[in-house]
């Protein structure tokens, strides 16, 4: 099912994505979709240590119409982030992040 909205920029956590799926099937052809899946790496731990295989990541859709690019940003180990750069004009731009945390990451309470 693809996303039939008018909205230049789309903003989603917990997009449940990984590695074989296709963005474009969510988006079409309209839009570039800059993500951070759920993988080993970033994934917080089951009681028995092993990674969940299941939910997280996020994403940002930018309509092919704005100018985008993603930007590289260090980010700490348990957090899904993607952030970009867009251009409004001849002159601007500014930096979106979107982010997500995993609930064990707020058992010791909120850090950000």
């Amino acid at each position: 099912m693809q996303c039939q909205c008018p909205y230049p920029v789309v903003c989603l956590t917990e997009t449940w994505w990984h590695s074989k799926t296709d963005a474009a099937e969510a988006f079409g052809s309209d839009y570039i979709v800059y993500r951070k899946d759920r993988n080993a790496k970033n994934s917080p731990r089951n009681p028995d240590g092993e990674p969940k295989k299941r939910g997280g990541g996020v994403a940002i859709a930018v309509s092919k119409s704005l100018k985008s690019k993603i930007l590289r940003v260090r980010g700490s180990a348990g957090l899904e982030q993607v952030w970009i750069q867009m251009s409004l004009g001849a002159e601007s731009g500014w930096t979106q992040p979107k982010a997500g945390k995993s609930p064990e990451m707020f058992q010791n309470g909120p850090t950000l």
